[in-house]
């Protein structure tokens, strides 16, 4: 079994040093320090940190799985019509039963490209999983690092903040030193080192979706043809080729033609010219041959529903994390699929 990829247990490991790092930003703005990505709003430091909140791994685990049973349901029902391909040859010859031979075979192409598509999509699924849940992972673990640095001096920086934000206190004592400290190490390790690990967090999560829709979107269609009739057609009969002694010559110079029909006024009118034979509507279906019945096959597993599996299959992903990002990765899904 998969381990479990909580991503909102995991956030939560890494809150409490964004708080801290949040309320520094908040004592250096009150002491001056201005920055678009940073001091804009009270919230903007958890705007960055929360980008993956709501995400559900756990859901992109059960489509992981419910693709697998399909692409497993498939590979048996390929091999259960092989066999039955197998048993119709064994009982059936002749040109026919070659044509038919030869469109199932390409049934059969087209059913394992169908088991592969499926397995390609898993793999793509769960592939997403991993490079998701190590994105949020590595965020994490970076925001805790980075606070941690000021572990030292967190008591006397996070009491100073707090008489700068709030006014309660020896303000002038606490502004020096959010002013001479806590703003220094704001612009030189909050604003370089702590966004980028949020940026590449979100280069991550979109790099990973974008790999997963083009995994899915490149895999290869099945084609399945659907059968044209397999009775005799019928054909005009060609002029004898003279090559053989027993033929008669044939031209349309040789047939004779009829009299003049001489009309009651007098007037010579054209004979009437009898069109050619004309093919018949339909050829008489030939009589079945007596075949014995083929020998009884397992009838193929029936493929498992995808529930989750695309917009065709609601609720892929459990919504958590596929909003925005996802939903190229779900309307690729459900291109391979035949949604729709």
């Amino acid at each position: 079994m998969a381990e479990k990829r909580d991503v909102t247990a995991r956030l939560a490991d890494g809150m409490p040093a964004v708080l801290t790092v949040q309320q520094y930003v908040a004592a250096s703005a009150q002491v001056g320090y201005r920055h678009p990505d940073l001091t804009v709003h009270a919230g903007q430091l958890q705007d960055w940190y929360r980008s993956e909140d709501g995400m559900d791994l756990e859901a992109l685990l059960h489509d992981c799985g419910v693709l697998e049973a399909a692409a497993s349901a498939a590979d048996e029902a390929v091999q259960v019509q092989d066999r039955q391909r197998a048993a119709l040859l064994d009982m059936w010859q002749g040109v026919g039963a070659a044509t038919s031979a030869e469109f199932l075979r390409r049934h059969s192409d087209a059913s394992a490209t169908v088991a592969a598509a499926l397995h390609t999509a898993r793999e793509a699924m769960e592939a997403l999983r991993e490079q998701l849940w190590e994105a949020v992972d590595d965020k994490v673990g970076a925001v805790i690092e980075i606070e941690g640095r000021a572990a030292t001096t967190r008591t006397d920086w996070s009491a100073a903040a707090a008489t700068v934000t709030s006014g309660v206190g020896d303000r002038s004592t606490a502004g020096e030193l959010v002013d001479h400290a806590v703003k220094p190490f704001v612009d030189s390790v909050i604003r370089t080192d702590w966004l980028a690990a949020m940026r590449t967090a979100m280069s991550s999560v979109s790099t990973a979706y974008q790999q997963a829709t083009g995994d899915i979107a490149g895999a290869r269609l099945a084609d399945f043809a659907i059968p044209g009739d397999l009775g005799p057609v019928w054909s005009a009969p060609t002029p004898p080729s003279g090559d053989r002694p027993d033929e008669e010559p044939w031209s349309v110079a040789s047939v004779p033609a009829p009299a003049p029909v001489v009309g009651s006024a007098g007037g010579v009118t054209a004979p009437a010219v009898p069109a050619p034979p004309t093919a018949p509507a339909a050829w008489p279906a030939p009589a079945p041959a007596d075949m014995s019945p083929a020998p009884a096959e397992a009838a193929p597993p029936a493929m498992p529903s995808l529930g989750s599996a695309g917009p065709a299959l609601p609720g892929l992903g459990g919504g958590g994390g596929l909003s925005g990002l996802g939903q190229p990765f779900a309307d690729a899904l459900t291109g391979l699929l035949g949604g729709g």
